[in-house]
Order: C-alpha cells, then sequence, then structure tokens
C-alpha cells in the first residue's frame, strides 16, 4: 500500500515468523525475483520493438529510442547467461554471498518459469492499456503497447514519487497524442488507488499475523 520495498520486508517478517526462514534468504530471493521482472519486461519489449521497430523509429523525435532500446536489450540478454553460468559453475566471490543465495541454487528452469509466471500479467496489461487509450482518443496497436508498456513499467518502478518516470515517459513515448499525459495520471492514480484500497482491506489481517 505503502511502497513496494516495505511490502517486501513485511513479506520477509512473515517468513521469518510463521516458517522460520532466514531474513536474508527471503531477501535473496525477493532480489532473484526483482531481477527477473526486469528481464521478463525487457523480454516482451524486445519482441514487440522487433515486430515493431518502424513503431519506435517514428516513436525517437525526442529521445534516441531506436538506439537506446536495443542497445540496453542487447546488453540484458548477454549479461543473463554469463549471470546464470557465474552463479552456477565455481566457488568463491560472490557466489559465497548469503544473500545472493537464490541466484547459486537457482537452475535455468526456475528463470524461465519466473517468466512463465509473470507473463499473463503482463500481456493482461497490455490489451487493457491497448483499450483503455481508446477512450482517451489516443490510437496505439497491441504492438506498441507491447514495445513500449513493459518500457512504462520498468520506468514506473523507479524511486520516484507517484511514479514520476512512467508519467513522463508516456509523453516521450507518445509525442502526438497529448491525451496521454491525462491519461498516464488517470491510471496511475487509480493503480495507487486500487493498491490502497487492497491494503486497508488486508491491514488488520496483516497486523495479526506479524504483530499479534
Amino acid at each position: 500500500m505503502v511502497n513496494e520495498q516495505v511490502g517486501k520486508g513485511a513479506m520477509t517478517l512473515y517468513l521469518l515468523r510463521h516458517h522460520k526462514v532466514p531474513g536474508w534468504r527471503a531477501l535473496s530471493s525477493m532480489i532473484l525475483l526483482g531481477l527477473m521482472e526486469i528481464f521478463q519486461l525487457l523480454l516482451f519489449s524486445a519482441i514487440g520493438v522487433a515486430l515493431n521497430f518502424h513503431l519506435v523509429v517514428e516513436a525517437s523525435s525526442a529521445w534516441p529510442l531506436d538506439i537506446i532500446l536495443p542497445a540496453v536489450m542487447v546488453f540484458a540478454f548477454v549479461y543473463l547467461p554469463l549471470h546464470i553460468a557465474y552463479f552456477r559453475t565455481g566457488e568463491g566471490g560472490l557466489r559465497e554471498k548469503p544473500i545472493l543465495t537464490a541466484f547459486r541454487q537457482a537452475r535455468p528452469v526456475h528463470y524461465f518459469l519466473i517468466v512463465v509466471f509473470k507473463a499473463p500479467n503482463l500481456i493482461g496489461a497490455v490489451i487493457v492499456y491497448t483499450f483503455a487509450l481508446d477512450l482517451f482518443q489516443v490510437e496505439v496497436s497491441l504492438g506498441q503497447m507491447l514495445a513500449f508498456l513493459p518500457v512504462i513499467f520498468l520506468a514506473a518502478a523507479l524511486p520516484l514519487p507517484f511514479h514520476a518516470g512512467a508519467l513522463v515517459l508516456w509523453t516521450v513515448l507518445f509525442p502526438d497524442y497529448p491525451e496521454v499525459a491525462a491519461f498516464s495520471l488517470v491510471m496511475h492514480t487509480f493503480f495507487v488507488v486500487f493498491n490502497a484500497t487492497i491494503g486497508v482491506m488486508f491491514l488488520p489481517r496483516a497486523n495479526r499475523e506479524l504483530f499479534g
């Protein structure tokens, strides 16, 4: 409700109290999940960019997105197999850090399954955002959303107030539609309010589970 990182801290405390999972081990798993969240977003964005690169070129009036996005994606997808190989082979160094235990224990199939489990949420978001933008007279295709929405979600994860990174990126990616400023404000306000509502509903139970 307040902050995603606060939520992760609460989950760590819950696992410690109810399942005796050491805090460093829970945190290690969350670091792994966080890393794969980034790669999942980049993966789907890469698919969208590959299928609709001309749309990326058209959106590159403010920033050279046709250079930035492919460069970031190439770096990420070169890094990931090296990352997995490093933690799965050899000894010493970062491999021995307790907080990185999850990387040492995870097999390639685990990385794949994390992406598969998270994929339906992102695919659903692409569809919902495409139709929602139409309500604001913003004409976008599913291909555009597939290319750009994961990047917007990455910007939303930046530690800025009220998802400011995402709000700015909407206007950069769709410069021909000033309506996206209103759309992004409405969507992110709804996102915050909806999450806060869920948080308030379950807050009494969470307090009992954690401190009762």
